[in-house]
């Protein structure tokens, strides 16, 4: 039996792969290979979409002169991905595993996918825009353990077979999982989420799988990646400039998934918003810096949405 967080089953988070994994909570599965959220294959061409690179030559990782690249790059704005660099393990496929699984039977994009937030209350009943999501997170083993690097990709898969999902959800083994969801859904997102090398930055990004292929998706500020530094984490007086056009929210907004939808707020507000929570600790569902379990309050909130739409589902 799987770890389900108990919001009727919405969420699934597994033991980090090391050797103090108990033998009743099965260890995470990798992400990479046969059978797997992503193939070999796969695998290359989302890192190719994040970065503008291939993950494993040999500068994956290091930090971007910027006196050296030219305005075609920056123009990109992939630069601030990489202006600090990142650890050189997580360019490494083997190094990623499947933290966590959500289910919702609604996907929240407004105004994609729905106009209001009543489309979004109706739309799990008619299973358009229902969608599995897997957390990946990379682990490394070091001479002095295993640590959790700042990085995360949420893998969101649109699936077809809502109720052929929900069945299998509480009994299935990770990797029949997996296959479930491989097998009856299709690739719709993929959200970045990575620290800099000495945690001096912290950056998001999205892209679509549109026509078969990985492209950039724009953020709600209107560019392709977010930034945040830790001078503007400790600083009232350091902002990365917003457009004047973008809404500002509240931390209570932020925390409501029905008052701020995805590609409505920035990442970073929605990561920050909760109080009490370390500035730092921007990881919201899956495994903490130590591999500690993480579920943030955004995630409750939404994980009950969820919750309440499979219970009208069910009936």
């Amino acid at each position: 039996m799987m770890s389900v967080w108990s919001a009727a089953s919405t969420l699934v988070l597994f033991s980090p792969p090391t050797p103090q994994v108990q033998k009743q909570q099965p260890p995470a599965p990798p992400t990479v290979g046969a059978q797997q959220v992503l193939s070999t294959a796969e695998f290359s061409s989302v890192w190719r979409a994040l970065f503008a690179s291939e993950a494993e030559s040999s500068d994956c990782g290091a930090a971007k002169d910027l006196r050296k690249s030219d305005e075609a790059w920056i123009a990109q704005d992939a630069f601030l991905v990489q202006l600090r660099g990142f650890r050189s393990s997580i360019c490494k496929a083997q190094a990623w595993y499947v933290a966590s699984m959500r289910l919702d039977p609604c996907r929240m994009r407004l105004n994609r996918e729905n106009k209001s937030s009543a489309d979004i209350h109706s739309c799990s009943q008619n299973g358009k825009f229902s969608e599995v999501r897997f957390v990946l997170q990379p682990v490394e083993k070091t001479d002095h353990g295993y640590i959790f690097p700042d990085a995360a990709l949420h893998v969101a898969f649109t699936v077809t077979d809502l109720k052929k999902i929900m069945k299998a959800w509480r009994s299935q083994t990770p990797e029949q999982l997996i296959k479930l969801v491989r097998d009856n859904g299709k690739f719709n997102d993929i959200s970045l989420f990575i620290g800099g090398g000495g945690l001096e930055r912290w950056s998001f990004a999205r892209i679509a799988h549109t026509d078969g292929i990985w492209k950039r998706d724009r953020l709600a500020h209107g560019g392709y990646y977010e930034s945040l530094s830790d001078a503007e984490l400790n600083s009232v007086a350091v902002k990365t400039q917003r457009p004047k056009s973008e809404k500002e929210f509240s931390p209570a907004e932020f925390l409501n998934p029905l008052k701020v939808h995805p590609l409505q707020g920035s990442c970073i507000g929605c990561h920050v918003a909760e109080q009490g929570r370390p500035a730092r600790l921007f990881r919201m569902f899956g495994w903490g810096l130590a591999g500690e379990p993480v579920v943030s309050a955004r995630l409750r909130a939404e994980a009950e949405f969820a919750a309440k739409e499979l219970q009208i589902l069910e009936k």
